[in-house]
Order: structure tokens, then sequence, then C-alpha cells
């Protein structure tokens, strides 16, 4: 539950009488969990499908990078506009409040990467409303899908629009920011959170404690501490 109220990590520690790493490896099996569900549930998107993809900038939180200067909390990218230091996530919902979020790659995804990644999870004869971005084009071929791109705010109506994603990235920009930032490694787990964070939206804590234990009861994965550093790790 603190995970799903954003609690950070010392707080939540200090509740339990634990360590910060005996409850960072909890939560992070937590995290997975949570994307082992959402992996056999295979969520289909049908209808009106909104799709759009928002930047954040790549973070090695608790590890020192490789391959570029160190940089201090809240400092920019050392360079200008959408980089190799930008990681997307793209993020898709329809009118059934069926989501999926992926952080699919660094700067802009290729055309390659949106139909691999996305290709599977749209119904044939939806109707996909992209921002204009022609890296969405191949995805309604290969769907049987239909396309139409809105050019900012002005060609919205109360059918046609990009606001529920675009709440959306504010959402995740806001969770981000209330964990003092996610190293990116970790980013697609804590993407699924947030698809359940959107799920539990309108219930109470003791709904979403009943709903998560009937979930998980007779759910089978088998997480360790030594595959926590190596399984679902976001790499490009």
């Amino acid at each position: 539950m603190d995970t799903l109220a954003l609690i950070p990590l010392k707080v939540t520690a200090a509740k339990l009488d634990r360590s910060v790493t005996c409850v960072f490896e909890n939560r992070h099996k937590f995290l997975v969990l949570l994307e082992e569900i959402l992996k056999e549930e295979s969520t289909e998107l049908s209808g009106t499908v909104e799709i759009d993809g928002t930047y954040l900038l790549e973070s090695s939180k608790g590890v020192t990078p490789e391959n570029r200067k160190v940089r201090h909390r809240g400092e920019p990218s050392n360079f200008r506009g959408i980089s190799h230091e930008q990681i997307c996530i793209v993020t898709t919902t329809d009118g059934n409040e069926h989501e999926i979020f992926k952080a699919v790659s660094r700067a802009k995804p290729t055309i390659d990467i949106i139909t691999s990644t996305f290709g599977n999870s749209i119904t044939e004869r939806s109707i996909i409303y992209s921002d204009g971005i022609d890296v969405y084009d191949e995805l309604a071929v290969v769907t049987g899908s239909d396309i139409k791109h809105l050019y900012g705010h002005e060609s919205y109506n109360k059918v046609e629009h990009l606001n529920t994603v675009n709440s959306i990235h504010s959402m995740i920009k806001n969770c981000i920011r209330q964990y003092r930032g996610v190293s990116t490694r970790y980013l697609n787990r804590y993407n699924a959170l947030f698809v359940f964070m959107r799920r539990f939206m309108e219930m109470d804590d003791n709904e979403i404690s009943e709903l998560l234990i009937r979930k998980i009861k007779w759910f089978h994965c088998h997480i360790t501490r030594k595959s926590l550093r190596k399984d679902h790790i976001f790499a490009v």
C-alpha cells in the first residue's frame, strides 16, 4: 500500500522497522509482480485508441554512469531537444480504460520499435489518434486500424482528442518527481505500477487491498533478490 501511495522508502522502512535495502528489494519484488500480472493479462486496446509519447531525462540513480559525467538531481541534459539522454515512454489508452505504458527507446522511437511493442495490442478496425508523428502510421497498417493525426488542441473535439494520454503523462512525471527520480533501468517496473494506480483511482484502501490480495493469491511468480538485478530491466 505504501508503494501505491508513493510513500518514500525511508518512511516505510521506519514504519516497519526494517532496513532501507530490505524495503527497496521487497518493493521491487512487488513491482515485478505487477509487471508479470499485466503480461499475463495481455491487454488489448480497441475502439478509439489514444497513443502518444513523453520524454524523461535518463537517470542513473544509485549507480555511477559509465558513458557520461555524473549529473546532479534536477540538472538538465547537456544536449538540446530530444537527444539520446531522453527516454521515450509511450502511453496508450482506449475508451474502455485499457492502458499500456512502456519505456521503449532513447530519443525518438523507430517504426520497428513501435510496431513490435504495440502491434499485438491493438485490435483490428480500431481508430488510432496520435499527435501527427508519422511513426505510428505503420502501426495502423499492421493492426488493420485507421489513424487520425491531431495537430494541436485546436483539432480536438469531444470524441477526437489526446486529453487522456496527456493527463497520464502529467501523472507519470508527478509521480517520478515525488520519488525524486527513478533509475531508468527500472522505468517499466514503475510503468506497471502507474497502470495499477490508474485502475485504483476511484477505490479506497480497503477495496484496493482486497482486490490485490485476491489477484495475487493464486498468481504464481518466482522472484528472487538475484533476479531483481537482471530481470525486467529496461536497457537500450
